[in-house]
């Protein structure tokens, strides 16, 4: 086992695409903490002429031929029907890689995620297993090591560092909004660029979204995929963001990443900053 620790838009991705690009009569599974990262790496696979599916039991019996990569989002990986359908991939020697995409989640998100941390049964299959992160902190290191049974994976570290990424704190002697407004107003963005505010609430994002009248994301809205497709594909701007649009998005043309107040905690917040310069264009993260 291995895991791999590359800085944001570095290309993770490409590995797991690679891979199944190489197999042969074979299939590459990658696991994703989000279901909105489900969507987003079936896109860009598909992009790559890749054949790629989203693993359900129902739909996976309808499949004419075997996916070159599979993705599954990590709440169904250790699902009984998904675990006993990749064993079974294992046995007829189909399954030629399982990855686990933003493997840090396994440390930092355990504690409201119950299903995270049943992931160490991923372990039991008898295959090449890789761990891709962008924000594993090495105090942390031991800790994924010891809750993925990953006590002799080699660690690959490379610095996480982006330096196309301008930082700034600006401190508030007043509310927020106040402060941040006329800043954010004042910010070049033409055509084509866009910008993510993010927000510490959902009363805090419904009164931003409305003063900018630009959309709002959020983790419970049933329309939110068509929301972030509709914006991604626009022609730019604004977009309010609670902590749902973080880990693994991968749009173009974001510049200025915009944090309401102090952010979560240092890992999601470099997830959040890192949404930013993804085609190497400079962006600013603003706190």
């Amino acid at each position: 086992p291995q895991i791999i620790v590359l800085g944001t838009g570095s290309g993770k991705s490409l590995l797991f695409f690679s891979v199944a690009a190489m197999a042969i009569h074979q299939t590459v599974i990658v696991v994703v903490p989000f279901a909105a990262l489900v969507d987003d790496l079936i896109a860009r696979a598909r992009k790559y002429q890749l054949t790629c599916e989203e693993w359900q039991w129902q739909q996976q019996q309808e499949w004419k031929f075997l996916p070159q990569l599979l993705v599954v989002s990590a709440d169904r990986a250790v699902e009984g029907d998904f675990l006993h359908f990749a064993k079974g991939l294992e046995l007829s020697k189909q399954l030629a890689h399982v990855f686990f995409d933003e493997c840090h989640v396994a440390v930092t998100d355990i504690s409201y995620r119950a299903k995270l941390r049943e992931l160490w049964q991923l372990r039991y299959l008898q295959c090449r297993f890789t761990c891709l992160t962008a924000t594993l902190l090495p105090v942390l290191e031991p800790v994924l090591r010891a809750n993925l049974l990953l006590a002799y994976a080699q660690l690959y570290r490379q610095s996480t560092i982006r330096r196309t990424i301008r930082y700034q704190v600006i401190e508030c002697q007043q509310d927020i909004w106040e402060t941040a407004e006329p800043l954010i107003r004042g910010l070049p963005l033409p055509l084509g660029s866009r910008g993510v505010i993010y927000v510490r609430s959902y009363m805090q994002g419904e009164s931003v979204a409305e003063e900018m009248d630009c959309p709002f994301y959020k983790a419970t809205a049933t329309d939110k995929q068509e929301l972030l497709t509709k914006w991604a594909g626009g022609s730019g701007g604004w977009i309010v963001a609670t902590g749902a649009l973080g880990t693994g998005i991968d749009i173009p043309g974001i510049v200025y990443i915009i944090h309401l107040g102090r952010p979560y905690g240092l890992t999601s917040f470099m997830q959040q900053a890192g949404r930013g310069g993804r085609a190497g264009e400079v962006s600013d993260s603003i706190v």
